[in-house]
């Protein structure tokens, strides 16, 4: 009901007109033809003509772009819900890597070095996964270069 709103208006818009005229025996046709002599000799007509095809046009295109308005949202949207199920997937999967760490540490012989190379790439899926989740324009291009930055960030600090 709600996707047609403008055609049921348009519909009672008509129907009440209709029965107004109706009732009270007005010829609109004749009415507007008076009206429009009237004003002939301004050639109005000559403008109305071209104005409601632009006006029909823009129209046109104010509702494409309302249109990909509305998808662009909908991308938004299903990004964001995206990195949302994706956080959460990587953050089950990094606590479950931090029982293995805590298990490993546990473990006599086992080397520090390996360690603290575990713990560099949990920090480092970490910041990854944070700078993703605040992307405020999804696109290829963004998404790449929050990548990118985070990569050349994290080479920077081990030099």
């Amino acid at each position: 009901m709600k996707k047609y709103t403008w055609t049921i208006t348009g519909f009672t818009l008509g129907f009440v007109l209709w029965f107004f005229i109706s009732c009270l025996n007005i010829d609109v046709f004749e009415t507007m033809a008076v009206f429009l002599s009237q004003y002939e000799h301004h050639e109005l007509d000559e403008l109305f003509i071209p104005i409601a095809i632009i006006y029909i046009f823009a129209m046109i295109d104010v509702s494409k772009q309302q249109r990909n308005l509305l998808v662009e949202k909908e991308r938004l949207k299903i990004y964001r819900k995206m990195m949302k199920a994706v956080e959460h997937i990587l953050n089950n999967f990094l606590q479950k890597m931090m029982l293995f760490k805590l298990t490993a540490e546990k473990t006599k012989g086992f080397d520090p070095k390996i360690l603290f190379f575990y713990d560099h790439i949990i920090d480092e899926t970490t910041e990854q996964i944070k700078a993703l989740g605040s992307i405020q324009k999804p696109d290829e291009r963004s998404i790449e270069n929050v990548i990118s930055l985070q990569t050349t960030l994290q080479s920077q600090q081990k030099s």
